[in-house]
């Protein structure tokens, strides 16, 4: 029987404290700008956010939430490269939010059908984990691409730096594979350093989440 991502992860994103921790997150990964003298600024004329993946209406709905708290005027593009997700979002973002500019876009990250420099934030969770250390290269490519200069990016991932980690890295990858359907990859802490040091990004790794060697990061770009 094929595994429905959409659904499987509906359980978790369903409980009230995933929309508790999406807040909390967002907000955590923008105040650690201030860690690298970065201040970020949502009233820029224009300002368009992208949120790079999406487990469901649930998460597109908070990150909307979010931005539009910063900037009503916000240009909101809600990304990922399943269908059902998208649709979801759209049938319930239509409803609260049907003055707002949502757009939605079947997408696969590393090949982003955006223009050079035509975001300003990029925002997504537990996303890099469905990539190799090469494919996350293309991704961060991409997102430098359509990032313009001072565009930021906050998110979330595992990134281990100890045994334990590695152990916690075969719990999730078998989790992944046999409950989600979904094939995941195992980086460390160093890694995802070199990754977004080789793609010109200055950055600072706010710390961690809830989870074990689940930590956050927040991404400025600066030239």
């Amino acid at each position: 029987m094929e595994i429905n991502y959409y659904s499987r992860f509906k359980i978790i994103s369903n409980n009230h404290l995933w929309r508790k921790y999406l807040r909390w997150a967002y907000k955590k990964c923008i105040e650690d700008f201030k860690k690298i003298n970065r201040n970020i600024d949502f009233s820029k004329k224009g300002f368009t956010a992208l949120l790079c993946g999406t487990s469901g209406e649930i998460t597109s709905e908070e990150f909307v939430s979010f931005v539009l708290s910063h900037n009503k005027k916000a240009r909101i593009i809600i990304l990922d490269i399943a269908s059902e997700q998208l649709e979801q979002s759209k049938i319930v973002l239509s409803k609260k939010y049907d003055k707002v500019n949502i757009k939605y876009l079947l997408s696969d990250a590393m090949d982003i059908s955006l223009k050079n420099q035509y975001v300003d934030y990029i925002e997504t969770d537990g996303f890099l984990e469905y990539f190799s250390k090469q494919d996350i290269n293309i991704v961060l490519k991409e997102w430098n691409r359509i990032l313009k200069k001072g565009g930021f990016i906050t998110l979330r991932d595992f990134a281990r730096n100890s045994k334990f980690g590695k152990i916690m890295d075969i719990v999730r990858i078998f989790i992944g594979k046999e409950y989600l359907g979904a094939r995941l990859y195992a980086h460390s802490f160093d890694d995802l350093i070199k990754a977004f040091n080789d793609n010109h990004f200055l950055f600072v790794s706010g710390g961690g989440t809830f989870l074990p060697t689940y930590r956050r990061f927040s991404l400025y770009k600066h030239l």
